[in-house]
């Protein structure tokens, strides 16, 4: 069992199982209801630089991209759901979004 509660947290998402209903349905990649009214009225330029700090599977970032934001990072520090997200963004032809494995606190520079 890992010490660092960083670590216990990590190994929880990166565990097949909760990946796997995290991700049982292809559907969660919309972004809707309150979250899209937010991001619109906080980002009205489609072009403007976006990052999503723990993304998950993508729900939220393919989303945006399905909004027409085209400027868009996503980190998250559970590598399994990295892959869900770069595996439904390649699907959807969003390959210019850059997914990052990063914990939000010691952002890579791109």
């Amino acid at each position: 069992m890992p010490k660092n509660p960083l670590d216990t947290v990590r190994a929880d998402f990166n565990d097949i199982a909760a990946v796997a209903v995290l991700c049982a349905s292809r559907a969660f990649s919309r972004a809707v209801g309150s979250e899209r009214l937010l991001i619109e009225r906080c980002s009205p330029t489609k072009s403007a630089p976006l990052l999503e700090a723990g993304c998950g599977a993508g729900r939220v970032t393919l989303g945006l991209w399905h909004l027409g934001y085209s400027n868009l990072t996503a980190i998250d520090f559970a590598e399994e759901l990295l892959e869900q997200a770069r595996s439904l963004a390649a699907e959807r032809a969003a390959t210019a979004i850059r997914f990052l494995c990063s914990d939000g606190t010691a952002l890579p520079e791109w």
